[in-house]
């Protein structure tokens, strides 16, 4: 019972509503009395011949009103107990989404999409019911119980009254019992119905791949061997829930056979009425629901309970919490996405209209997890304003790494980023100054122009038009038969590579950001239409300042500096020509580039 106690503060906010509820509850638990002495009154009637028509009249009014007003009652606790548990359910699922898009990249891969989506709708179903359902049995059967309880024992007979509860405290025990195996079985049923969810995730969205390498068979087998886990699991469940109502069963038989026999014996010994022990075993039948009830609710709060468990430990994950700036140009803790944050230009002399760039970066080590080695190691660099930044390295050199630590995707290493910037564009923190493309390219369902302007403050399919265009990107569009306003699906799966990239990049250009940060992503694009792309890019009056990862290096030839990557450290460091002249990675790199070109250009004429 102690999720009750956890979810206080949602029962404090909805008092006003749950009162009228139980309220409602209690008039009808009250009106539920009256049917059986009506019955019992019309029953002594009919044995004593005095049953009329007046006496008929009388107490068919009697309960077509208590009907009327029962039902009445009814919708009215309906209303006022579950509107409230599905507001919790609303304000629960809108925290677990908070909660996950301040995330880091860190948490994300310890954490699969499944079991994420499990968290926001079975475990969120589960304490839905608590809230819903849970109030209405824990009232309904209380009362119930304890109103019946007392017109028994006060207007029947006391003895008997308690003869027929004495299989009740065996009940109890039955259930707790059942209750505390419950509780450890749902969590399992959880945990398989959040690894389903993931391999479904995975299923459908890698189906190219499993079609491409012809992996049916496997891929249906490991899905089914999650459904029949999780189908297994349920069943566990529902053998315990099975066992709750023949319980019930068996005690309401006894309890029913122990008043029959005893209330015979007083009805011989005229002790007690016909009516009375049919108004008895009446108020004994509507004990049938308390007894169920008491047994789903055991039910409920042991799924909730379990299922609020979860949630509470995800929620109280703060390691993997997404890093930001904070007023003196440090990362801190992100309490809240995307978190506007001043960068402190006051800690430098700098003139009133003049536009300044400091990134100060000081990283002793990092590491994606204390299991692997360092990913990145004694990092000491100073960007300023007006500088096109080239990082280039062998693959695995840690040049995405450190790409990612710089837009604040990773906060989990030794030394620290501070940045100071000042300019005169209508920007006031690092992040809204930002424009970031990185390896792997998102696309939302919907329309390329949607997708082009996603983020955009003020959606102008011109402007979307114009991004296109500088992306080498408008000629692919206007193929389409509705242009830029074709539907590209899921992650865009009618797009090939190059266009999802291109895609990205319009993206990043049409928001007109004074930083740009690329990250490798012209991979799937040829040397000429990269050159193109850069080329406009380079042209863009709004930007201040370009960080570009690449692998092919004869396009960095107007970077003011390019930071040599190897093995998690910067190697080596200066302009292109500087770096070409080196006998280094760079400089056997670049000619074994320009060899492979002109070998090309030679076929190709």
């Amino acid at each position: 019972m102690k999720v009750f106690l956890k979810l206080k503060w949602h029962f404090i906010s909805e008092k006003k509503s749950y009162l009228i509820g139980i309220f409602s509850l209690v008039v009808v638990s009250l009106l539920e009395l009256i049917p059986p002495l009506l019955i019992g009154r019309f029953v002594d009637h009919g044995i004593n011949n005095t049953l009329d028509y007046e006496i008929s009249l009388e107490l068919a009014s009697y309960l077509t009103i208590c009907a009327v007003m029962t039902y009445f009652f009814r919708v009215l606790w309906r209303v006022f107990i579950y509107r409230p548990a599905f507001r919790l359910s609303s304000i629960l699922r809108s925290k677990i989404f908070l909660f996950l898009t301040c995330r880091n990249s860190h948490f994300f891969q310890k954490n699969t999409t499944g079991d994420l989506m499990a968290y926001a709708t079975n475990d969120i179903k589960a304490i839905e019911g608590v809230a819903g359902d849970g109030i209405l049995v824990a009232f309904d059967s209380i009362i119930s119980f304890c109103t019946v309880f007392i017109m028994m024992m006060v207007y029947i007979d006391p003895v008997l009254s308690l003869l027929a509860f004495t299989p009740f405290p065996f009940l109890g025990i039955a259930i707790y019992r059942f209750a505390f195996l419950l509780e450890s079985r749902f969590t399992n049923a959880q945990k398989t119905f959040a690894d389903l969810n993931s391999r479904a995730q995975e299923s459908f969205s890698g189906i190219k791949a499993i079609k491409s390498h012809y992996l049916y068979d496997l891929t249906l087998s490991l899905f089914d061997k999650s459904a029949r886990e999780n189908r297994d699991a349920h069943i566990s469940v529902a053998k315990i829930d099975m066992l709750i109502e023949p319980a019930i069963n068996i005690c309401m038989a006894f309890s029913f056979v122990i008043t029959l026999a005893y209330g015979a014996w007083l009805i011989f010994n005229q002790q007690l009425s016909v009516g009375q022990l049919t108004t008895f075993t009446m108020y004994l039948s509507s004990l049938i629901w308390p007894m169920f009830a008491f047994g789903w609710l055991f039910s409920l709060v042991e799924k909730g309970a379990a299922s609020y468990e979860r949630i509470e430990s995800l929620l109280s994950n703060t390691k993997d919490t997404e890093a930001a700036y904070s007023d003196t140009g440090t990362f801190s803790l992100r309490k809240i996405p995307l978190k506007k944050i001043m960068v402190a230009s006051n800690l430098y002399n700098i003139k009133e209209n003049k536009e300044y760039l400091d990134i100060n970066i000081d990283i002793s080590h990092f590491s994606y997890s204390p299991k692997y080695t360092f990913s990145l190691k004694k990092i000491q660099q100073n960007f300023t304003i007006n500088n096109f930044i080239g990082i280039v390295g062998p693959t695995g050199s840690g040049k995405s790494t450190f790409i990612k630590l710089l837009v604040q995707e990773y906060s989990n290493y030794k030394g620290k980023i501070n940045i100071n910037v000042k300019t005169n564009l209508p920007y006031n923190d690092w992040w809204s100054m930002v424009a970031y493309v990185s390896q792997e390219t998102f696309l939302f369902t919907g329309s390329i122009a949607d997708n082009i302007l996603l983020g955009y403050a003020n959606p102008n399919i011109n402007e979307a038009i114009e991004a296109a265009k500088l992306a080498c990107l408008d000629p692919d569009i206007l193929l389409f038969p509705n242009a830029y306003e074709t539907i590209i699906g899921e992650r865009g799966v009618n797009l090939s590579g190059g266009q999802k990239q291109r895609l990205a990049i319009a993206r990043a250009i049409v928001q007109k950001k004074p930083f740009l940060i690329l990250d490798d992503p012209f991979s799937a694009l040829d040397s000429n239409t990269e050159s193109t792309i850069l080329k406009n890019i380079r042209n863009l009056e709004h930007l201040k300042f370009i960080i570009l990862s690449s692998h092919r290096l004869t396009n960095l030839t107007d970077c003011s500096r390019i930071l040599v990557f190897d093995n998690g450290e910067i190697t080596d460091d200066g302009p292109f020509d500087l770096l070409k002249a080196h006998k280094s990675w760079f400089s056997r790199t670049l000619e074994l580039q320009q060899s492979y070109l002109e070998n090309d250009h030679l076929k190709n004429s």
